[in-house]
This record gives C-alpha cells, sequence and structure tokens, in this order.
C-alpha cells in the first residue's frame, strides 16, 4: 500500500471533492484549535471553502497524524458526482436523487502502523450522511483495512498484486457505476449477471423528448407489433 497523502484515502482525497484534501484547506478559510477525543486533546484544523467545511483533529503524540476527519457540506456548496461533474449541493440532477440539503462524512481512524520511524494510518471507519430535498436519509459505514505499507514504493520493479484471497461474487463498487453492480470474479471485476435486468438500470434516467426515449418507445412498439404478428400467424396455423 502506497501512503503519500494527508486523509487516509491513497488518492489523498475525501468523497465529492476534486481537489485532494491538503487543496481544500489551502483554498479556504482556516481556523485552528483544541478539542478533545476519549479524554486526549488534538489539534483541530476547520476550512470553509467552496467545497463545505472540513474539520482534522492531530495527534500531537503521533507526529501530528490525523486522528478523526469530518466534512459537511449543504446549500451552496460544491461536490463532484459520480460523472465527474462538479455541482451545488442544491443542483445535484434528479438521477442522483437530487436536490440534496446535506452531506455529512466523518472518518475515524481506529489503528496506526510504524513506518520508517513514522506513524501512518492502518485501519479507519468512514460514516456518510445523505439527506435529499425530499426527506430522504440514506446511511453508509465502511470499515477498512490498510497493509504491507511502503511510504518508497518501486513500481518497476514491485508491480501491485492482490495478496488476500477474494472469494468470487463478493460485490464490489465501481466509482462512477455505483447503480450498477460489479463483483469479484476469478481475478477480475465484472458485471453482475445474477440480478435482474431491471436492476442494471437504476440511476439511469432519459429527459422528456430525448431521443434515448423516442428510440426505447419505438422499440417497445417494434418488440409488441412483432409478437402480435408471430401469435396471429400461428393461431391461423393451428385453426
Amino acid at each position: 500500500m502506497v501512503y503519500e497523502s494527508l486523509a487516509p484515502f491513497p488518492n489523498g482525497g475525501v468523497d465529492h471533492n476534486r481537489e485532494i484534501l491538503i487543496d481544500v484547506l489551502r483554498g479556504g478559510a482556516l481556523e485552528v484549535s483544541q478539542r478533545p477525543i476519549d479524554g486526549r486533546t488534538y489539534t483541530v484544523l476547520t476550512s470553509t471553502s467552496r467545497w463545505g467545511k472540513h474539520t482534522i483533529w492531530y495527534d500531537p503524540a503521533r507526529g501530528l497524524a490525523p486522528r478523526r476527519i469530518t466534512q459537511r457540506k449543504e446549500g451552496p456548496d460544491e461536490l463532484m458526482i459520480g460523472n465527474g461533474k462538479i455541482v451545488t449541493m442544491n443542483a445535484v440532477p434528479p438521477e442522483y436523487g437530487g436536490p440534496w440539503d446535506l452531506v455529512t462524512q466523518q472518518v475515524d481512524i481506529a489503528k496506526y502502523a510504524r513506518v520508517n520511524d513514522r506513524d501512518v494510518i492502518s485501519g479507519y471507519s468512514s460514516a456518510w450522511q445523505i439527506r435529499q430535498a425530499n426527506g430522504t436519509v440514506t446511511n453508509s459505514r465502511t470499515v477498512v483495512a490498510i497493509s504491507e505499507i511502503n511510504l518508497a514504493p518501486n513500481f518497476s520493479a514491485d508491480t501491485f498484486q492482490i495478496k488476500t484471497v477474494i472469494p468470487n461474487g463478493m460485490h464490489v463498487t465501481v466509482e462512477g457505476s455505483r447503480s450498477i453492480n460489479h463483483e469479484w470474479q476469478d481475478g477480475k471485476i465484472v458485471k453482475s449477471v445474477n440480478q435482474p435486468s431491471v436492476a442494471n438500470l437504476e440511476g439511469h434516467w432519459f429527459q422528456a423528448g430525448s431521443w434515448q426515449k423516442r428510440a426505447l418507445l419505438l422499440a417497445g412498439i417494434l418488440v409488441a407489433a412483432a409478437a402480435s404478428y408471430w401469435f396471429l400467424r400461428r393461431a391461423r396455423k393451428l385453426a
């Protein structure tokens, strides 16, 4: 695992932001304070920017490694949705359940590993809540363990290989295709086939008057006409 980020995530960012976390902090108005977690005092950095409010609890005893990371988005705050488009919370399109009123995320660091005399994150949980304008609330929680951390990887000599045995059929989420179910099969990520075809269409929609909608309607009419013609011919033969 390559560890070269402020956040526990490999890409250095937190969800729904185009910029990595350190750039989000740099682009906002900063406030420093001291706050406790479980009886210990942490240095807390809060940034308010176009991406909302982001707060990091740093642990002085661990070389300022983060202990908790939170983000909050609402109203005019910006976020990046699945197709890479930047929108404000109140302009999230209907196919994503928008508009949204509130998004919160809290990442709690549960475990650190000592690598090259430095504390790095090796385990964390991430809890999400999305509140849609129609009153729907969605909660999710992910627990992550990170192993084999390398602070100076050499990809030319050490290519990435998954050593943990992953069972076939394990659900996989593909960024940008969250509405389509994927799974792990024989060392590859593939689309799930053991689900109703209609489920694959979740999250897809067509604007009124779009050519996709007219094409689907025409295709449906042609299928219905072909089926009627087949039944009529069959009925005549039986008669």
